[in-house]
């Protein structure tokens, strides 16, 4: 009897450290499970999840595409600074852009972005939209 109490104290002790001590796993929203299978960097997965939310909250627009060739050339720019995004200026690690469309609201026309999100801890703090023709400011 004491040896079946070892034994399952040591294989406790064993799972515990093992499971203490094991790397989790970046958090991916369901809806973009897919960009994983494209290797799409978790960042911008992440990126483009917060876009998502924040899109059908704004005013001006209610629709957001990212087509996969354009997530996949997102870039990171992993320099430190200020991102002035719609919770207003941040200290971020790294930021991401890529360009995207964006539909305006009540109307059937999608318009090309440049889409950003202020990143920091791994978490999305800030995002923005900016147009590319440049005929409007940028949208927070």
């Amino acid at each position: 009897m004491k040896s079946i109490t070892a034994l399952l104290g040591v294989f406790s002790l064993v799972w515990f450290c093992t499971s203490a001590f094991s790397q989790s796993q970046t958090d991916v929203p369901d809806d973009y499970a897919y960009l994983t299978r494209l290797h799409v960097r978790p960042t911008v997965i992440n990126c483009i999840a917060e876009l998502d939310r924040w899109i059908r909250t704004t005013s001006r627009y209610d629709m957001f595409l990212a087509p996969d060739r354009r997530v996949l050339k997102a870039k990171v720019n992993e320099d430190g600074g200020l991102f002035s995004g719609n919770n207003g200026s941040q200290t971020v690690e790294s930021t991401v852009s890529m360009r995207a469309f964006a539909r305006v609201r009540n109307r059937q026309s999608w318009m090309p972005v440049i889409a950003q999100c202020g990143v920091w801890h791994e978490h999305v703090v800030g995002v923005s939209l900016q147009q590319v023709d440049g005929q409007t400011p940028v949208v927070r």
